[in-house]
């Protein structure tokens, strides 16, 4: 089949993988390529992913490689927003409402059956090198950052069971007496090299130090320090000075 490149890409294209690059008319960059001020929607037959953009002037969209998306869904609304992919994810869904906002994902990441979803502004998601998400089908994970600016960063090297949620919200806003506000939204970090036992929550404030280990069922709600074993509602260590390999 023969791609007109010149095509306004204003409804679903079907393309096979190797001439993913020409119908995608984006910029090859050191970065990976923009799907920049070309793109509102695509249907990628061999991938089965959707990329959906509004205001595609404002927004961008950096994919490195043609098989980083498998299965997945990319939406965007807003303004000022950028995607950055460079792992790999199958059954995904990546979404922002706002403006001004990230995703990141780095190198040799693999995400399975994870959302990852901004509503708010001026926010980001990053998630680092060798991280791995293994969510399934029945026990999705899920990465939020909603409401007030925050950020959600998840450095290098860490592993994911299944049913996993990170947030940096609570679920509704609560306030005192005097109408202010008492529950802000707060920022989640997961240090490098961390193991996150199967439907584990971990909510806002909270940061995980290296090499710690948070087990199954857990429920995080204050920081947990380095090279710890941590489990429980709320969690809490329960063995000190340990090291874990995958």
């Amino acid at each position: 089949m023969r791609v007109n490149t010149t095509h306004t890409l204003s409804e679903y294209i079907n393309v096979k993988s190797t001439q993913l690059k020409s119908v995608l008319l984006g910029v090859d960059t050191a970065e990976g390529t923009w799907l920049g001020n070309a793109v509102k929607m695509i249907s990628l037959r061999f991938f089965r992913s959707r990329l959906r953009v509004k205001n595609r002037k404002s927004n961008k969209v950096f994919i490195k490689g043609v098989h980083r998306l498998l299965n997945s869904s990319v939406e965007i609304t807003g303004f000022g927003n950028e995607i950055r992919i460079a792992g790999r994810l199958q059954q995904c869904a990546l979404n922002i409402l706002g403006n001004n906002n990230r995703i990141i994902t780095h190198e040799n990441s693999d995400i399975n059956w994870t959302e990852i979803t901004i509503i708010a502004n001026d926010s980001e998601i990053e998630i680092g090198r060798d991280v791995h998400f293994n969510g399934k089908q029945s026990a999705q994970n899920l990465i939020l950052a909603r409401g007030e600016p925050s950020k959600i960063s998840i450095e290098a090297d860490c592993i994911f069971s299944y049913g996993v949620e990170i947030r940096t919200p609570d679920s509704h806003k609560i306030f005192d007496a005097t109408n202010n506000r008492i529950n802000p939204e707060q920022n989640v970090i997961i240090r490098k090299h961390v193991w996150v036992g199967a439907k584990t929550t971990i909510l806002k404030g909270v940061s995980i130090s290296e090499g710690s280990i948070i087990a199954t069922g857990s429920v995080v709600t204050k920081s947990i320090s380095e090279n710890v074993i941590a489990a429980g509602i709320p969690a809490r260590p329960i063995k000190n000075h340990v090291h874990w390999e995958r």
